[in-house]
């Protein structure tokens, strides 16, 4: 997903969109340089992304699971 807060200036709205948006639906601006999050589901390493927590200019907090049957089969 993509919010719209620009991270070189800091400005936008911070509307939340899909991750394939390239314009805010919300105040016509440019997403090219958005907060990009990891949308729910989200596969990192052994673990699961459930939610986001919070997020600001320099990145998101994230809920996640551990997938414990996959690191004890290895």
């Amino acid at each position: 997903m993509r919010i719209c807060r620009n991270l070189l200036t800091g400005a936008g709205c911070g509307t939340i969109h899909p991750s394939t948006a390239r314009i805010c639906k919300n105040c016509g601006s440019s997403l090219r340089y958005a907060l990009e999050l990891h949308d729910p589901d989200t596969e990192i390493g052994n673990y699961r992304v459930r939610k986001v927590i919070g997020f600001g200019s320099f990145g998101a907090v994230y809920e996640a699971m551990i997938d414990l049957l996959n690191v004890a089969s290895r």
